[in-house]
This record gives structure tokens, C-alpha cells and sequence, in this order.
């Protein structure tokens, strides 16, 4: 059986999705499964993708439900008995309905922002607290299988690998990022922030995707501004090391809170989308976050007040409670697996 993923990627919505498709694959390949990606340019491919993809089609421009939920169908029906995983919130029950008439199954990533309801296999949410009484009125499957939770956050290998940091370290290193897309500005927005009122045994660690559109303008401001306080990664093959050496990190809402957890740091959180809205609330009740609001919205004093009342520990973020062990991707490819082989017999 193969498995199609279905996801959307670009520098504006993030990569997010299609890190945690792409690990999933990772999971699935190394335990014997075929993987085909839909929706991504080819542009957006990374050294091992031609290992872990039999096949990688771009999808351009989405026209309407109808038009590439048929697309889909026809790439599935080119694969005998495929799976789909479906990760792209533009898919709306138009384009359920049409896959199951079809008789296509698939796993389905679950945030508030979908179009709901959902008619998935699996449903996959792994935001902190959530739970079952949360998809009452949304799941119109009966036999869905609900995974919740941190437990089911699928995170790059190298992360389900690590060992969380059990205490904190001190190494005077504060790390600052927006995740591989478009920063929207806010990396600029926490050092200009920030800089000021951090004394200079400080350093800063900023780390920013290639198609980050912001990047020429960063290295111009870090050039002008940065005290010699900043070094700048663009793209570190190593980003476990650099999250490790770090004490405290100001990032958005999306897939990069939950590799920060598995790494032991506390967190500030400034959304970058709507999406990331409800994740980033939930991430601050359990006191892993603070959650300081959306990017454009939050203003300098709000970060700075924040960030002094945390260096003074006025504000405690729990260090040491961890939500997960991290090995998410595994725990999926075995439920996917699992009902492919219910599917086979059936």
C-alpha cells in the first residue's frame, strides 16, 4: 500500500506542515511503506526527500475542492490501495465526501482553523489538553480513531531521538525564531525589543529559514544594531545542538513549541496565524508558554515587561514537567499501519 500525503507549504503559511509529513514519511519508509507527496514545489525538497518520497508532484494553484480532490483521486488510483494523509486546512467536507466516494480512507491533521466536520479514518490534534468531548459535534465517522495530544506531536527524528534537558543550563543564550517561513517581521520586532535591556553577556541565537523574505533585511539590522550580541543561522543543519545550548526562546505558536518542549525550554510565544492561536493558549495554561499575543499586536513593553519579569523569575515557566516523550512519529506510522492491514482483510 502507499501512503499520499496531501499538504500545503509555502514561506507565507510555514513549513510546519510539511516537516511533521515529511518525518511521518520518515517513520513509514523506515518501516517498509512507499510515500508520494502532493501539494509542495519541488523547490521546497531537502537532500533525503528523494530517499523518502517514491514520488513528489507539486500542486500550483488550488482552484477548488472538486478540482483537487479529483486530482488526489486520480494519484491514488495510479497506486493501487493507497492511504492518504491528509495535512492542508483548505480541505473542506466537499472534499471528504468526494474522496470517500471514492473509497479512499485517510489520517487527517485536526486544528480549529479546518474546514470541520471531519470525516477522517484518524484524526490527529496533538495540542496540549485537548480532548475527545472536543470533536463531539465534528467527527460524522463513528469508527474514527481520535490521536490526542502531545504523545502523537510528530517532530524531525533527531528530536525523537534527544533526551530532554532535565535542569536548566546557564548559558546566557537567549534563542530567537519564527519557524522556516515568513517571520512577518518578528524576529526584528524581539531583538530591537530586547536588545536594549539585556546586558551584553547575553547572546542571542536567531535562526531563520532560506525562504524566510525577511532574511536580507535581518542581516542588514543585526549588521547595524546587533551590539555583536547576535549570531544568525540561516537553514543550520544541527538544530538540535543550537535549541540544547539555549536558556529561554521566543518563537510562534506552530510545530517549533513543540520541539522547544522536547528539548527542555521554556518559551515565549508571539503567533504569526491564526492557527496558532488556540495551540499557543493552550501551551500557556500548562505553563510551558507564555503566550504575549499576535505578531503586529504585541507591543514592545508587553515583550520587554515579560521577558525582565522572567529573567527576575517572576514569572515561572515549568522546566522540568515534561507533556511528552516525543516519539510521535512512530506512534502514527503504527496506527497507520495498523488499520492498512485492517483495510487489507476487509
Amino acid at each position: 500500500m502507499t501512503i499520499i500525503f496531501r499538504c500545503n507549504a509555502n514561506s507565507n503559511i510555514g513549513f510546519g506542515h510539511l516537516m511533521r509529513c515529511r518525518a511521518l514519511a520518515y517513520a513509514l519508509n523506515k518501516k517498509g511503506e512507499d510515500c508520494i507527496m502532493v501539494g509542495p514545489e519541488k523547490i521546497f525538497m531537502n537532500d533525503n526527500d528523494q530517499f523518502i518520497f517514491k514520488e513528489w508532484i507539486p500542486v500550483n494553484d488550488w482552484k477548488s475542492s472538486k478540482e483537487d480532490s479529483n486530482f488526489l483521486i486520480n494519484v491514488a488510483k495510479k497506486n493501487d490501495q493507497s492511504y492518504l494523509v491528509l495535512d492542508d486546512y483548505r480541505i473542506n467536507e466537499e472534499y471528504q465526501l468526494n474522496l470517500i466516494n471514492k473509497g479512499l480512507r485517510w489520517l487527517q491533521f485536526d486544528n480549529k482553523e479546518n474546514s470541520r466536520p471531519i470525516w477522517a479514518d484518524i484524526i490527529l490534534n496533538p495540542m496540549p489538553g485537548i480532548h475527545e468531548k472536543n470533536f463531539k459535534d465534528i467527527i460524522k465517522n463513528k469508527n474514527a480513531k481520535l490521536l490526542l495530544g502531545p504523545a502523537y506531536a510528530i517532530l524531525r527524528p533527531e528530536f525523537a531521538k534527544i533526551k530532554k534537558k532535565s535542569k536548566a543550563v546557564n548559558n546566557n543564550k537567549i534563542l530567537v525564531t519564527f519557524g522556516g517561513g515568513n517571520d512577518y517581521g518578528g524576529i526584528e520586532f524581539v531583538l530591537s525589543s530586547l536588545i536594549p535591556i539585556i546586558t551584553k553577556n547575553y547572546k542571542f541565537i536567531v535562526i531563520s529559514g532560506s525562504t524566510n523574505p525577511n532574511n536580507k533585511k535581518i542581516k542588514e539590522w543585526i549588521k547595524n544594531n546587533g551590539k555583536k550580541m547576535v549570531d544568525l543561522y540561516i537553514n543550520p543543519k544541527d538544530l538540535v545542538s543550537l535549541f540544547l545550548s539555549c536558556d529561554v526562546a521566543v518563537t510562534a505558536g506552530g510545530t517549533t513549541t513543540y520541539e522547544l518542549d522536547c528539548c527542555g525550554l521554556p518559551f515565549f510565544i508571539i503567533s504569526t496565524s491564526k492557527n496558532q492561536i488556540e495551540q499557543s493558549n493552550a501551551w500557556d495554561k500548562f505553563g510551558k508558554g507564555l503566550y504575549l499575543g499576535q505578531i503586529g499586536k504585541v507591543s514592545k513593553k508587553t515583550l520587554t515587561n515579560s521577558f525582565k519579569s522572567f529573567l527576575d523569575n517572576k514569572i515561572f515557566l515549568d522546566k522540568n514537567v515534561n507533556l511528552n516523550s516525543y516519539d510521535g512519529l512512530y506512534k502514527v506510522a503504527d496506527n497507520i499501519i495498523n488499520q492498512k492491514a485492517k483495510l487489507l482483510n476487509e
